[in-house]
Parts: C-alpha cells; structure tokens; sequence
C-alpha cells in the first residue's frame, strides 16, 4: 500500500452518510486547470453490510478514483471539516503582530535627531544664506563658530508608558487560549519549579489528547493494511476482533517523571497496606491493587487478581516485614485468619489483641536482656544504676516497627471510618 496526501485546500465537498451526519463517506476535490475533479471514497474499517444501509453503499459506489483516510482535528459532531489550533487566537494574533511592528517604528523615531541652530543677531537673507551653505557635522568631526550660533541634537519625545505591561497582557492572552503557560515563552514572571511543573499539567494533558488522535490514525492505518492483505489472500471480509488487529500505539514519557517522589510513595503505601491487612480492615487483593496504582506511575502496570493468583500459586512466603535478623512476625495468612474471626463490633480490641500477638517477640527479647542484667547485680541500687546504663544500647527497632505499623493501621482505620460517616 503507498500513501499520499491531499491538501485540505484541494477539498470542494466531503459528503457524509445520509443516514448518520457524523460518518464521511467521500471526498469531492476542486476542479483543477482542466476542469476535472477526483472522487475518492473514505476508507472505513469493516464490512460495508454491516456499517452502511444499501442506500450508502450505493452513494459510495460513485466515489471510483480511489481510496482515502479522512481525519479531522477540532470539528463539532455536525461539522464535516476541522479547523486550525489558533483559529481561537489568528485575531489575537494578528492584532499583537501590529502592535510589536508599532513598537518597532516608536524605537525608530526614537534613535531619529535633528540639529537645531540658532544665529544670534541674524537676519533673514543671513538665515536662508547660512542654510544654504551648512552641513550636518560628521561623527568625530571639529565645528569652530562665535557665540552667535548654537546648535542641539533635537529628538522626539514619544511617551509609551507600560509598553511591557500590554505587550505581556496580549501575549497571555495567546498563550491561555493555547493552552500553553508563560514561562514556555520565555516570560518566567514570578514562576518557581513548584509552580511551574503545576502549570503545565494542562499543557500536557492537551498534548495527551492530541497523541491519542495521532495514535488512532496510525492504528487505522495499521488495521486497513492487515485487513487488504487478508482480503488478497483469503478473499473474505477479516474478523476485526481476532487478536491481531488490537493494534495500539506506546508514546514515550512527554516529561520525566520524579521517580523518587513515587518510590518513596510506593515504600510507604505497602507499608500502610500491609499494616491494614494485619489490622483486618483491607482484603489483599485490594491492597495489591493500591500498590499497582502507585507503581503505574513508575511505569510498572499488573493486575491485581493475576498478581494475586501467582503469588498463591508460586508459595511466595507473603508476611509482613520478614526479617531473618528480626523476631518472627505475623502473616498475611494468619492476620486474615484473625481478622475473619473478629468481632466487627470491636476494632480497636481486634487491633490491640494483633499489636500485642506482634510486639510480644520484640518485649521477650527485651526482657531477656533485662534478665541477664538482674542476675549479675549485687543488689537494688546496683540493679537501678545498671538499667540506666543498660537502657540506652538496647535494641528497640524491632518494636519501633511494630508500634509504626499499628499507628499505619488506626490512621487508615480512621479514615476509613470517616468515608463510611461513623
């Protein structure tokens, strides 16, 4: 298949199926230096059967000297044409062309001078003989006279107050109706990195739209060219739901994204999500789908279900901060189990009973220390004064984690109770 191309100009009439306003059907060119006009037929991915009446079909058969794709940018559900992205701003345009072409014929007459000179005493057949004979004086160049003639440089003084302030409200009022904001024309202004990464959230959600109409027009293209070549081989219409034809199209990243941001978001949210589920009050298909939203961002995307079912199947040891260095803790398995035999009355006591089933090996190992210490005392101030010094090496990580994890799991608790309106 070769592709051309058919300037937007050369179009007389696009004529659109009778029976559905929105669908065009085929192209009329302007007759050309011989008076003779094309008829092309717009291409339309299926049976034509099944997307057009008999009435259509028979229109269509007029269009015979050949085939195009018709896309249009910018075009109502009525319209058969688009139209341009700075049809909304050619005045605007236009006028702030005038205005910098004004501005530079001020700072013209502004470099602009004349010499004035003034002869004292003077009459006129003197003053019209002295104009007669004077020239103006070149750049470096002596002049000798007596105190009866004075020359000055003479320069308009064209007053243009705010010339800036109305050149910048013309210029942003192109750039808002473009959609694009200031400082991506050089004027910063008084935007930072903070506010200008917000500003051009709009920008590129506009240019997302405009990459997903490119992506369809090569998706069509690519679906005509296998929907021909299976005509030419097998003779009959294709079925376009077979797998072949889900033909998509993968842009690269307009901005870059900040990866630390959304890995630091990532660590904690599996941290809150773990916590939840320890605390009975998120499913685990659910919290892997939360991690997902997160990890999408990093361009990481999975099924939550799917993820699920392989780690069940693979045995994947799933409990929460597993550490072989660390005092065992609770499963995923066994906090569900817990959590399915709670009381929904209760959950602060359920929560409470599970921080302490998971604190308990960290205060054991603890106490163990302690112990120790008691033993080798020789009696109470000697116990008292070995504990203070004792207090400040011991290990507490292990219950920092597990108190961290139970205030995760009441703030999630909270808001969960605030969405339900408890």
């Amino acid at each position: 298949m070769r592709l051309g191309y058919l300037d937007p100009g050369l179009i007389e009439t696009v004529v659109v199926d009778p029976d559905n306003g929105e669908q065009p059907i085929g192209i009329v060119t302007a007759r050309n230096k011989k008076g003779v006009s094309k008829r092309y037929r717009v291409i339309v991915n299926g049976s034509e059967d099944e997307m057009f009446t008999q009435r259509t079909q028979d229109i269509r058969q007029t269009f015979s000297d050949g085939d195009c794709f018709y896309f249009c940018i910018n075009d109502l559900s009525s319209s058969r044409r688009g139209c341009s992205d700075l049809l909304s701003q050619t005045d605007w345009l236009d006028s702030y062309d005038q205005f910098m072409f004004g501005e530079l014929d001020r700072v013209q007459f502004l470099r602009a001078f004349m010499w004035d000179v003034t002869l004292r005493g003077a009459t006129e057949d003197d003053v019209n003989k002295k104009a007669k004979s004077i020239r103006p004086p070149k750049p470096g160049s002596v002049r000798v006279h007596n105190d009866s003639e004075e020359w000055q440089a003479q320069s308009p003084n064209i007053a243009a107050n705010d010339t800036d302030l109305t050149a910048k409200l013309f210029r942003n009022h192109i750039l808002g109706g473009g959609t694009i904001p200031e400082h991506w024309f050089g004027g910063a202004g008084d935007v930072n990195r903070a506010t200008g990464e917000d500003m051009s959230g709009p920008t590129f959600k506009v240019m997302s739209m405009r990459q997903m109409l490119i992506g369809h027009i090569l998706v069509e293209i690519g679906r005509y060219v296998l929907r021909q070549w299976e005509l030419a081989h097998n003779g009959a219409e294709p079925d376009l739901a077979d797998p072949i034809y889900h033909i998509y199209v993968e842009w690269p990243e307009m901005v870059a994204k900040d990866t630390a941001k959304y890995a630091a978001a990532l660590q904690q949210v599996t941290m809150a999500a773990a916590s939840a589920i320890q605390a009975g009050l998120l499913s685990q298909i659910t919290a892997i789908a939360i991690i997902g939203s997160i990890a999408r961002q990093l361009g990481v995307g999975f099924d939550a279900e799917k993820e699920l079912a392989a780690i069940l199947e693979q045995g994947t040891d799933t409990s929460v901060g597993a550490d072989t260095n660390q005092p065992e803790s609770v499963t995923l398995t066994e906090a569900a189990g817990v959590a399915s035999q709670a009381t929904p009355a209760d959950p602060p006591g359920d929560m409470l009973g599970l921080l302490g089933k998971t604190a308990q090996p960290a205060i054991d190992a603890m106490l163990v220390t302690i112990r120790a210490m008691l033993d080798t005392a020789d009696d109470l101030p000697d116990a008292m004064q070995k504990l203070a010094g004792l207090f400040p090496e011991m290990d507490d990580t292990a219950l920092a984690e597990v108190l961290a994890k139970a205030l995760t799991a009441s703030y999630l608790a909270g808001m969960n109770d605030v969405a339900e309106g408890q």
